[in-house]
């Protein structure tokens, strides 16, 4: 039941609640117990600008937050070792995103078209990142990672490798 635009899900009613429920919602509160949210959970909720996961998630899904133009916050639990294919596809009105110290993978076009997103922290931990993960980032300013592997595997980004020479 969303009460003032906020949505509070716990295990219990997190799978009773139906996608229009979610996409009205503009903030969800996901509380300790749910520990996955499923394919494109979120996908196309317009109105979200804010999400509080649990520190329970271990697994968020493919394309879970596809399409949600508007969110703005969302922190990711220390739990998290893998962020899935497209999953914050083009989630524009990301300016920052910390990721958690122990992600091992981000898949393809999970940050993809996140245009404003301006700020992220690659932990060291990080062992994979696919193809276009960062597509049309083109307003990061601020990349904190494993220098040479990045430039390595410069297809991760729309830029040429002088371009994120450049940026760094």
């Amino acid at each position: 039941m969303i009460h003032n635009g906020t949505l509070v899900l716990n295990k219990d009613t997190f799978y009773s609640t139906t996608d229009e429920e979610k996409k009205q919602a503009r903030r969800v509160i996901i509380e300790d117990g749910v520990t996955t949210l499923g394919i494109g959970a979120f996908a196309e909720s317009q109105n979200l600008i804010e999400i509080t996961l649990p520190e329970t998630l271990t697994d968020l899904g493919f394309a879970t937050f596809m399409n949600c133009h508007n969110l703005q916050q969302i922190n990711i639990p220390d739990n998290i070792k893998v962020i899935s294919q497209m999953t914050f596809y083009r989630c524009s009105s990301l300016t920052k995103i910390e990721l958690p110290g122990e992600l091992e993978e981000i898949y393809l076009g999970a940050f993809f078209g996140c245009c404003n997103l301006r700020y992220i922290t690659l932990p060291d931990s990080v062992k994979t990142v696919g193809d276009q993960a960062f597509g049309g980032c083109q307003c990061i300013d601020q990349l904190i990672h494993d220098y040479p592997y990045l430039i390595k595997h410069a297809n991760v980004f729309d830029y040429e490798t002088e371009d994120l020479i450049r940026i760094f």
